[in-house]
């Protein structure tokens, strides 16, 4: 019915027929309205606040001078794990300079040099006026020597101080010839004498006792020494005698004398020397001494044979000569040494 009323409507009056909606569907309605309008407006926020975080973000890193930390997650740093990692860090990366305190043991060859001086106490030639002769003998020593020290050494900056002992066992030695020639005059007869005379003089050994003085650079020693000395030294003479006469029965005699002696003296040295660490503890020495043994009375005992031409019948009698010898000997050394480093975590704490 309702139908036809409505056409009936449109057709005769040409206008708008009014429908009932009941008025609680209308109320539903505009609360579904007002909701929609506020989850508009809740989302329209929500967009605006997306876009402000991605700007945030897209800026943030490109900036250093904005730090994002998040205080609840901040911890402490972990510990390296070696603890001396920072002393090692903070060391200089070249290596500290060579240590030359320690003890140290070693070894050394060598040659030695001197001219021994003594006063000869047969110049006058068995009474008779000599030809030629000088009461004056000088002995020319050569040869080789070798041996061991010991020592030690404390070094404060560059200054390096110690002492050294050492004992060498020597071939220096030499010897000296003379012909001496004669004459003379017993019963108006014309005598004349050839004599050949020869002193010998050997060093057996030689030990000193020494204090040092250096200056190092690093692996390398420059050092000064001085101290006591003593030696070992061994004479001998050998003489022969040949006297020609011209009376009675006798022609010739022939007197033939061995004499040896023996002394041990003391007197001072000093030297120079040079050392260079070539590998760890090993270091190569180079070293001249001087040692002053001084002018001593060296005590020789032997016998005196005699025998006359022709037929005659050996005669031998035992003598002891006192004669004064003066000693000085050079010498040049060549040497090896292994250091023992009793202390060297106190010298590292300089570095």
């Amino acid at each position: 019915m309702k139908k036809y009323i409505v056409v009936l409507c449109s057709i005769f009056l040409f206008g708008p027929c009014p429908i009932h909606v009941p008025s609680a569907r209308a109320d539903d309605l505009d609360k579904v309205l007002k909701r929609l309008a506020v989850l508009e407006r809740e989302n329209t926020a929500l967009r605006e606040r997306v876009r402000r975080l991605e700007r945030k973000h897209i800026v943030e890193p490109n900036s250093p001078q904005r730090v994002i930390m998040d205080t609840k997650t901040q911890t402490r740093p972990e510990p390296p794990q070696n603890p001396y990692s920072a002393v090692y860090k903070a060391s200089p990366s070249v290596l500290p300079p060579f240590i030359w305190t320690g003890v140290y043991l070693g070894g050394h060859i060598g040659w030695g040099w001197e001219v021994a001086t003594l006063n000869d106490p047969f110049t006058d030639c068995a009474n008779f006026t000599c030809v030629t002769g000088d009461p004056i003998r000088n002995i020319n020593l050569r040869g080789s020597l070798g041996g061991a020290q010991l020592g030690w050494n404390y070094q404060v900056n560059n200054l390096v101080v110690g002492g050294e002992i050492d004992f060498s066992s020597s071939g220096v030695n030499g010897t000296r010839s003379d012909n001496l020639a004669a004459t003379g005059t017993i019963v108006a007869q014309i005598t004349t004498a050839n004599e050949t005379r020869e002193w010998s003089d050997t060093v057996n050994w030689l030990a000193t006792a020494t204090a040092r003085l250096g200056y190092a650079w690093d692996n390398f020693l420059l050092y000064t020494k001085g101290g006591i000395a003593v030696a070992r030294n061994t004479y001998g003479l050998f003489d022969t005698n040949v006297s020609t006469f011209n009376f009675c029965c006798i022609s010739s005699t022939t007197s033939t004398t061995a004499l040896t002696g023996s002394d041990t003296r003391t007197g001072l040295t000093v030297g120079v020397g040079a050392e260079w660490a070539f590998w760890k503890n090993w270091s190569a020495t180079a070293e001249y001494d001087y040692a002053d043994l001084g002018n001593g009375p060296v005590k020789m005992s032997g016998t005196i044979t005699s025998v006359s031409s022709p037929g005659g019948t050996p005669f031998t009698t035992s003598t002891i000569l006192a004669l004064s010898i003066d000693e000085r000997i050079q010498i040049i050394k060549l040497g090896l040494n292994y250091r023992f480093q009793w202390a060297p975590d106190a010298v590292a704490v300089n570095y």
